[in-house]
C-alpha cells in the first residue's frame, strides 16, 4: 500500500477503514486553518499534535473520542480531556478549534510501525521534539540514518 494520506476529517466523522493505518491529529481554527504549534526548533505550521499507528483506524478514532469524552482508552484523547478540563489557557486558545485526523492505509503491522517511527523521527529532526501529544520516540536508539529518516535541510548542515 502506498504512503498516501486521506483528506483531513473531523474526529466525529467515522471512517469505514478498519485495517492497518498510520494517523495524525491536529487542531484547526474556525476558518479550518491548522493551529500552528511553537516547538523547540521552530513553529510547526501544520499543527501536528500526534502521530500514531493502529490495527484499525476506526477503532483508533473511537478510542481517541473515548479519551476526550471520558478520560480513557487513548493517551492523546486523555491529554485533550485533561487540558479541556483543567487548562484555562487551552480553553481560551481553542474555544472554536476542532480536532481532525487523517490516515494512511498500510498492509501490515510491520509496515505501519516502521512508518510511524519514521514520521516521528522526522518530526523530531525538524522540530527538536516529538509532537505534543506523543510521549516517546519509537525505537529511539536505532535507525537515525538518513536512509531511515528524511533529514530536513535545516538540520542536515
Amino acid at each position: 500500500m502506498s504512503e498516501k494520506w486521506c483528506e483531513w476529517k473531523e474526529i466525529d466523522q467515522p471512517t469505514v477503514y478498519c485495517s492497518h493505518a498510520v494517523y495524525q491529529l491536529r487542531y484547526v481554527d474556525a476558518s479550518a486553518s491548522p493551529c500552528s504549534i511553537a516547538r523547540f526548533l521552530g513553529a510547526d505550521p501544520a499543527g501536528i499534535l500526534y502521530i500514531g499507528e493502529r490495527a484499525s483506524m476506526e477503532q483508533a478514532r473511537i478510542d481517541i473520542k473515548a479519551g476526550i469524552d471520558s478520560w480513557n482508552k487513548h493517551m492523546a484523547g486523555i491529554m485533550i480531556h485533561i487540558l479541556r478540563r483543567y487548562s484555562e489557557a487551552f480553553r481560551q486558545r481553542h474555544t472554536q478549534s476542532r480536532l481532525q485526523y487523517r490516515f494512511e492505509e498500510h498492509a501490515s503491522k510491520e509496515s505501519r510501525k516502521r512508518r510511524e517511527e519514521r514520521l516521528i523521527k522526522e518530526y523530531v529532526l525538524r522540530f527538536g521534539e516529538v509532537p505534543p501529544l506523543n510521549s516517546a520516540i519509537p525505537n529511539r536508539h536505532a535507525a537515525w540514518e538518513t536512509e531511515t529518516c528524511d533529514v530536513p535541510d535545516s538540520v542536515a548542515t
